[in-house]
C-alpha cells in the first residue's frame, strides 16, 4: 500500500518566481491582456496562479501530483486578478487550455529567437502562413448566417489576401495586430470616433498608447497604408483636433474589414492576435 503525502500548499521558491517573471514580459499571461505584473514603482500587483490547484477542492486539482510538482514553474503562471478569476471556470479553461495560454505567452516573451523577429524584416515566417477552408468558427463567433456560396466567396477573398499579407515585414504585421486590438477594445466601450460609417482612433491617442512620437506615427501608418492595412486621413468630426484619425482599411475586393473581425474573434476566443498578425495561423478561423 502506497503512502501518499499530506496535501499542503507550498510557497513557490525564489528562483521559480524569478523565472516566472522573466517569462511573463511583466504582463498578464491571458491573451491580449496588457496589465502589468509589477507597476512602475516596483510594487508587485500580479498574481501567481496554479494550473492544477495547490490544494484539494481548488480548480483543476490533481491528486496524483506531489506538493513539489504543484509549486513547480511548469504548473504556475502570472496573471492579473481579473483573469485569475475568469480562468477559475474549469469548463472553459481546463488544464490543456491553461497550458496552451502559458506556453504561448512564454514563447512570446521568453524565447529570444521570437523576440528578435519583431525587430527585423522577416524572410522565413511567411512560408508558414496557413490559409482557410471553411471559416465556420468565424461565422459562429460573429453570429453570421452560414451559406455555402457566401462563405466560399469570403474564403476565396481571405486566401487571396493572405497571399499578399504574408509578404509584409513582421514588424509591420505586429503593429497592425496591436492597433486592431486597441480599436476593438475602444469599440466595446464606445470610445471610437465615427466619420460616416467608418470608425477611427485619434492620431494623438495612437501616439500615447503605443508611445510613438508624431513623426513615428505617420511613418508607421505610411507603411501600413502602402500595404493597404491601415491609414491616417483628415477628418471632419467635431471635437477632433488636430483633425486626423487612424483607420483600419477594408479589402479592395469586397470592402471587408478583416482585421476588425479578427480582433473580435481573438477577444471572444481568448486568442492572442499575434497568432494571426505574426504567425499567420489563419486556419484558426476554421
Amino acid at each position: 500500500m502506497t503512502n501518499r503525502e499530506i496535501v499542503k500548499r507550498l510557497e513557490p521558491l525564489p528562483d521559480t518566481k524569478r523565472a516566472l517573471f522573466l517569462q511573463s514580459g511583466n504582463l498578464c499571461a491571458f491573451p491580449n491582456c496588457g496589465k502589468l505584473m509589477m507597476n512602475v514603482d516596483g510594487e508587485w500587483i500580479g498574481q501567481i496562479c496554479h494550473i492544477e490547484a495547490a490544494e484539494a477542492g481548488g480548480e483543476r486539482f490533481n491528486s496524483n501530483m506531489t506538493n513539489e510538482t504543484r509549486r513547480h514553474e511548469s504548473n504556475l503562471m502570472l496573471m492579473c486578478y481579473e483573469h485569475h478569476i475568469i480562468t477559475n471556470n474549469v469548463q472553459a479553461y481546463p488544464v490543456s487550455r491553461m497550458q496552451e495560454i502559458k506556453n504561448a505567452h512564454k514563447e512570446r516573451f521568453f524565447n529570444p529567437d521570437f523576440n528578435k523577429l519583431a525587430t527585423v524584416k522577416d524572410s522565413t515566417l511567411a512560408a508558414h502562413a496557413t490559409k482557410v477552408s471553411s471559416l465556420i468558427k468565424l461565422h459562429e463567433v460573429r453570429q453570421w448566417p452560414y451559406t455555402a456560396p457566401e462563405a466560399q466567396e469570403m474564403i476565396s477573398e481571405l486566401n487571396e489576401y493572405i497571399e499578399t499579407f504574408k509578404r509584409i515585414p513582421l514588424a509591420t504585421r505586429q503593429f497592425l495586430g496591436l492597433f486592431a486590438m486597441r480599436m476593438h477594445y475602444l469599440g466595446l466601450t464606445g470610445s471610437l470616433f465615427k466619420q460616416s460609417a467608418d470608425e477611427f482612433m485619434h492620431v494623438i491617442e495612437v501616439g500615447r498608447v503605443f508611445q510613438l512620437e508624431s513623426q513615428d506615427v505617420r511613418e508607421t501608418f505610411s507603411q501600413l497604408e502602402m500595404h493597404h492595412l491601415a491609414r491616417i486621413e483628415e477628418v471632419s468630426v467635431e471635437g477632433v483636433y488636430p483633425p486626423f484619425g487612424a483607420f483600419l482599411m477594408e479589402t479592395k475586393r469586397n470592402g471587408w474589414n478583416i482585421w476588425r473581425d479578427i480582433a473580435h474573434f481573438c477577444d471572444a476566443q481568448s486568442i492572442d492576435i499575434i497568432e494571426f498578425s505574426c504567425k499567420m495561423n489563419f486556419a484558426l478561423l476554421d
